[in-house]
């Protein structure tokens, strides 16, 4: 058995470095219990003689991807579980969890791990989220049986499937089911278990059937949504459908669509899948192509890369490159940007005597609406070169939790935000007025002894060699401002520039 050599979250932390570096949004993992293996099978195809992400395994079960995007992996002959985000050979990999009875399912989110104990008859199921050594450790709960799945459905209920006795427990609140009344039962190797938009789907191998018992009761009489050949384990993957491993085809399914499999082509083949269980996990969140509108995002174009039109964190981007042709113009205007002291970059914007009549409803609604504000920098070829990004309406700022944006006389809004969570931004200030009047100013800094780092830096060191820097300020649903200032001093770490 490995030892477990990393405590709480620094085996996660590892991960973390990792899952940016190897694995996609979008991945979709499964576990190959006899080859100690795990596949990404992401994109379906034949996997036959294909590398494996990860080897060296010690009877792979469980699978999911949990805190910070880690890809957590149960170990069923060793008890242990393995954070296997960096992928490879991970014969001599230090453990995350150890002390775990027959570790088979696990359960992720994107605060906690849980883990399916399943040996001694009496299966459990343990939070593991500190990670250490786990013998003896309370159960969340108990009694299960020889429990081998977890899943959970759109209610946000738990459920873990018995397979030994055929039953599936509501175990949302945890507890002791030695006497408690199953939700469901009669089933004949009750194994994968997942939600499917309202429906609540369960994998009984012995029929080849996956059964919907989302009224409850008798699984043998219970409506059967489709029959897969030797399905073993369930996962529904938001925007692209519910998959089913097999283990006497070694293949995964999709099955959205319900019916028979039989002698249908399969989505992904060639894989070791074993006969008592397969894990599968899916890496969803920003970049996997999916619109998850739970999550905020506002687009997701398949990647997280800034500058295409949908940013590293799924909003849609305001500034446009090149720079937009229609903004309000600023008849007076400033910029600063200097990054000579590492840790206390700052950036300075002012526009003002706008060609224009500003209004404050031309500034959007911050306070109580949705209002996000973009501060777009161009150099003199119009070529966009960074923005900051302020999307911080009906929302509060500071140790005070005071409104982070208020209104500033009859036409204006000011912006605080001692901490600078979006941007490095720390202040914005807009007043409106008649043509020739107006104004806005937009400050924002790193400061590294606090651990505020959030503004991007290099900015004056792209500028250092033009003749000059064109500013926009875009408001989501207002108007955009705008200034191209001629350069006043430009050397390494510093540009100055004015109107």
């Amino acid at each position: 058995m490995r030892a477990f050599a990393c405590a709480g979250w620094v085996c996660v932390l590892l991960g973390v470095v990792s899952a940016s570096a190897q694995i996609e949004p979008g991945a979709l993992m499964v576990s190959e219990y006899d080859t100690g293996s795990i596949v990404d099978i992401s994109g379906g195809g034949s996997f036959a003689g294909t590398p494996r992400f990860a080897t060296g395994l010690s009877g792979p079960t469980g699978v999911c991807f949990g805190p910070e995007g880690a890809l957590y992996v149960a170990e069923f002959e060793t008890g242990e579980v393995t954070v296997a985000t960096f992928g490879g050979d991970l014969s001599s990999a230090l453990a995350f969890a150890t002390g775990l009875g027959g570790p088979m399912a696990l359960r992720c989110d994107s605060e906690s791990v849980l883990v399916v104990e399943a040996t001694d008859g009496s299966g459990e199921i343990t939070d593991i989220t500190a990670g250490g050594d786990f013998t003896g450790a309370p159960a969340l709960a108990a009694g299960i049986g020889t429990p081998v799945d977890l899943g959970t459905d759109f209610e946000g209920r738990l459920w873990v499937t018995d397979v030994a006795q055929g039953r599936v427990f509501d175990a949302t609140g945890g507890g002791v089911f030695l006497s408690t009344t199953p939700f469901a039962t009669g089933g004949n190797g009750t194994r994968g278990v997942t939600g499917f938009g309202e429906l609540s789907l369960v994998a009984n191998q012995g029929t080849n059937q996956v059964i919907d018992f989302t009224l409850g009761g008798d699984l043998a009489t219970l409506p059967v949504f489709a029959t897969v050949p030797g399905v073993v384990a369930l996962i529904h993957v938001p925007g692209q459908g519910l998959f089913a491993a097999t283990d006497s085809e070694n293949s995964v399914y999709e099955i959205s669509s319900g019916g028979n499999f039989s002698g249908q082509v399969p989505f992904a083949t060639g894989l070791a899948i074993s006969n008592d269980f397969a894990g599968l996990a899916h890496l969803g969140g920003c970049g996997d192509g999916i619109l998850d509108v739970e999550a905020e995002e506002q687009c997701d174009d398949g990647n997280i890369l800034d500058g295409d039109g949908c940013d590293a964190e799924c909003r849609v981007r305001l500034c446009l490159d090149p720079p937009a042709t229609s903004c309000i113009a600023a008849g007076s205007g400033s910029l600063s940007v200097t990054s000579k002291r590492e840790g206390k970059e700052k950036i300075k914007v002012a526009l003002g005597k706008f060609d224009a009549e500003v209004s404050q409803s031309m500034l959007g609604e911050p306070i109580f609406g949705n209002s996000r504000w973009d501060v777009c920098f161009y150099n003199d070829d119009d070529e966009l070169i960074n923005s900051l990004r302020v999307d911080r309406a009906f929302d509060v700022c500071g140790p005070k939790e005071d409104t982070c944006w208020n209104t500033v006389g009859a036409s204006g809004y000011r912006y605080k935000d001692v901490d600078a969570l979006s941007s490095g931004v720390r202040a914005i200030v807009a007043k409106g007025g008649k043509a020739g009047r107006g104004s806005i100013k937009v400050q924002a800094s790193n400061n590294a002894r606090k651990n505020q780092r959030r503004m991007p830096t290099n900015i004056d060191n792209r500028l250092s060699e033009n003749n000059g820097a064109t500013v926009q300020i875009m408001v989501s649903d207002g108007e955009c401002f705008g200034v191209t200032v001629g350069t006043r001093k430009a050397e390494d770490n510093l540009f100055k520039g004015k109107q």
